[in-house]
């Protein structure tokens, strides 16, 4: 009866996060295209990190009990997750055309933030040192993202990226945007009719706050019954990060790149994936180490991270071509059901 219980909060918890991540993200699209950012800022940033939401909030929850293996396990299930299903779905439903920018940026830096991810792993743990780090690379990956290539003076590819980051360019960025009191980006609908922009703006802020409650308990609910499963079915709260939760986490992805497929936007659902990787480690990560911190397991170290680079470096080869196809998306769906099929075997 308890195994049940645990089971149905589970289960109402991942609904939950899933309809706040939904108000969430349509509420903030909207807000960021009133303030004229490009769709495909958005797409790679807000969409991005809006349905990474469940997962952080899961982190940060996990982060409070002293869970950390369960946000390794979400983390790098959820990314598996995102190059495996979401891109093998969205490439079999409808192609997903690639481009040299996507592959020498966002390809890239996602395989250089992987890697960085298994140094600390060798290390064998990672505080808030390591936190702070991982937050200040993806905030400047942000702002990168954001300056166009004539700001920048180059194509803003990966080794452009990782100049912009060494030498502090995105710190220069913010500070003079505040000390030069300009924004970013600057309002550009509804101009001529203030009212309804001031009206509009706080429906979508409402949504953005109902979106945060509702994940926020949904999140609540997901971690305690998750913990209740573990300890139900005597395994371990990675385990189930990995898999059970990391697949419901990773449902708004599924669902945008089902709509992009059908809708002949696959470049949308393979920006929304790449996006969403980097995301998982450098904020959710970064956010769980402040809080709390991690040490890595072994088999992280031996098999559950080597495996998503792996999965990472497959996604790049394919990356090569101009679009990745039904036998690609076929390959990245096997690739998931091997990894599923090795993680069972190890804990069986």
């Amino acid at each position: 009866m308890v195994f049940y219980q645990d089971l149905a909060l589970l289960g109402v918890g991942l609904l939950l996060l899933v309809i706040g991540a939904n108000f969430l993200v349509d509420s903030a699209s909207r807000l960021a295209k009133r303030y004229g950012v490009p769709d495909f800022v958005i797409g790679l940033t807000i969409v991005a990190i809006g349905t990474s939401v469940p997962e952080l909030a899961a982190a940060i929850s996990a982060s409070l009990e002293g869970e950390g293996a369960f946000v390794v396990g979400n983390v790098i299930g959820s990314n598996l997750s995102n190059i495996c299903l979401v891109l093998g779905i969205g490439a079999i439903l409808g192609g997903i055309k690639t481009t040299r920018l996507g592959l020498r940026r966002d390809g890239y830096i996602m395989m250089g933030v992987f890697l960085t991810l298994y140094m600390f792993m060798l290390w064998g743990n990672m505080n808030w040192i390591g936190g702070l780090l991982l937050i200040s690379v993806f905030i400047a990956y942000i702002i990168f993202l954001t300056i166009s290539r004539d700001e920048l003076g180059t194509e803003g590819e990966f080794h452009d990226f990782v100049k912009f980051f060494v030498k502090f360019e995105y710190v220069k960025v913010i500070a003079t945007s505040i000390l030069g009191g300009k924004a970013l980006f600057q309002p550009k609908r509804f101009l001529d009719k203030p009212k309804l922009a001031k009206l509009q703006t706080f429906k979508d802020l409402g949504a953005i706050v109902l979106g945060i409650v509702l994940i926020v308990i949904g999140a609540e609910f997901l971690i305690n019954g998750a913990m209740g499963l573990a300890s139900g079915l005597n395994v371990s709260t990675g385990l189930i990060g990995l898999t059970v939760v990391s697949l419901g986490t990773t449902l708004p992805e599924v669902s945008v790149s089902i709509n992009a497929a059908r809708k002949g936007l696959g470049s949308l659902a393979l920006g929304n994936a790449l996006g969403s990787c980097v995301t998982n480690i450098l904020l959710i990560l970064g956010v769980a180490t402040l809080i709390s911190p991690i040490t890595f397991r072994w088999v992280t170290i031996a098999f559950t991270a080597p495996f998503m680079i792996l999965v990472g470096a497959t996604l790049l080869i394919m990356m090569h071509r101009e679009s990745i196809g039904r036998k690609g998306g076929f390959l990245l769906i096997g690739l998931y059901g091997l990894f599923m099929v090795l993680l069972l075997g190890l804990f069986a």
